[in-house]
């Protein structure tokens, strides 16, 4: 994750990475039988027990992690429906992005090792249909991608 925002050439990319430790943070809160509405709420929680421990967050980082699951389409969390999309930081969408990338490269108990160059294809093609997320940022993920492969 540090890295690729390093090489898109993200403004501050300590930022998201100090975003992407703390942004679950909050499914510690979660019990053993809890409902979807009390995980739609973690990023607002990590957010909060972050605070607790009296540990300080820049403004930004607080953004990053509460948008950590918000999307263009509105389907996202906390804030779903309510959501402005235009307010979506690229950050938060290249943690969630990475962390697709994350589910479908695992490697599975009886199953090929995944090939991390056709997981990224198939997942920038879902991107680019999906329209979940800035198609600027997919591209940039695609070219970056693209030179990395060559």
């Amino acid at each position: 994750m540090g890295i690729l925002a390093l090489d898109l050439e993200f403004e501050k990319p300590e930022e998201i990475m100090l975003a992407t430790l703390l942004s679950d943070v909050g499914l510690l809160c979660l019990g053993e039988k809890h409902d979807l509405e009390d995980y739609k709420l973690h990023p607002l929680k990590s957010i909060n027990l972050v605070l607790e421990r009296k540990l300080p967050l820049d403004e930004n980082i607080k953004k990053i992690i509460l948008f950590s699951h918000e999307n263009c389409l509105k389907t996202g969390f906390p804030k779903g429906k309510d959501v402005n999309a235009d307010k979506i930081p690229p950050e938060s969408q290249l943690i969630q992005i990475c962390q697709m990338l994350d589910e479908k490269s695992l490697i599975k108990k009886g199953e090929l090792r995944p090939n991390l160059e056709e997981v990224k294809q198939v997942l920038l093609e879902d991107l680019s249909k999906s329209r979940l997320f800035e198609l600027s940022l997919i591209a940039k993920l695609k070219n970056y991608w693209q030179l990395k492969s060559a």
